[in-house]
């Protein structure tokens, strides 16, 4: 099974929770599952004129749907947060601390696009064939 890769995001001002300021997240990488979860949770039913229904997907949405999932947990030593935050939870957080989140899971998402295009070209340059 494959090992989830995990980075931990220091938070400028803190998520508020009671009398805590929360001033860590842990990010993990995004699975299949989130993706296709994240898809579903920003599809909206739109009526288009001459057309009737249809199913459109907001980028923004799902922007926020896959970097809310990434989220593991918020923490500062006591009793964390556990995630995937709620969009409301997001909406918390100050636009700081949401910036340094979604900088940190770009990394991370960049990282995972990286490591699989230098699988694939490594298996290109071996011929691809596999064969004997």
């Amino acid at each position: 099974m494959h090992e989830t890769a995990t980075v931990t995001v220091a938070l400028k001002h803190g998520y508020r929770l009671g009398e805590t300021a929360l001033r860590q997240a842990v990010l993990r990488e995004l699975t299949t599952g989130d993706i296709l979860d994240a898809r579903a949770a920003s599809e909206r039913l739109v009526m288009v004129p001459g057309e009737g229904p249809a199913l459109v997907c907001s980028p923004s949405g799902m922007g926020v749907e896959t970097l809310r999932r990434q989220i593991v947990r918020l923490e500062d030593g006591g009793e964390p947060l556990q995630g995937p935050l709620s969009v409301a939870q997001m909406g918390r957080l100050h636009p700081d601390d949401f910036a340094a989140i979604q900088d940190a899971a770009d990394r991370m998402d960049a990282a995972s696009l990286q490591a699989a295009e230098r699988a694939a070209a490594r298996g290109r340059a071996d011929g691809g064939g596999g064969g004997a």
